[in-house]
């Protein structure tokens, strides 16, 4: 699948955003389509300024966050991991709180 853009955690890890999430992503919501915001998710990816939690619903998900001043006070970025170590963001988003359930990891 065609990657529209990539970036490697605190951990090491590799992580992808694919153009078809990323396509999906901004179709609902085009004020995030600009390198401003990809600047802004891969740099929270890099540097989140709060711990690692794992999602609240879904066990291969980890959740980063880093403080911005975009709509919302937090970036929040999804990202599924497969058993080898891969990482793919499921989504990125403003927003002002966590989500209930997720868990310090």
């Amino acid at each position: 699948m065609p990657i529209e853009f990539e970036v490697i955690d605190r951990r090491g890890y590799r992580i992808v955003c694919t153009k078809e999430t990323w396509r999906r992503k901004t179709r609902k919501r085009p004020w995030m389509n600009s390198e401003e915001v990809i600047d802004i998710i891969k740099r929270t990816i890099e540097e989140p300024t709060m711990p690692l939690f794992k999602d609240a619903d879904y066990d291969d998900r980890q959740v980063y966050y880093r403080r911005t001043n975009m709509r919302g006070k937090y970036m929040k970025v999804v990202v599924a991991f497969d058993d080898k170590g891969n990482g793919e963001i499921i989504t990125a988003t403003p927003t002002n709180n966590g989500k209930p359930g997720e868990k310090l990891l």
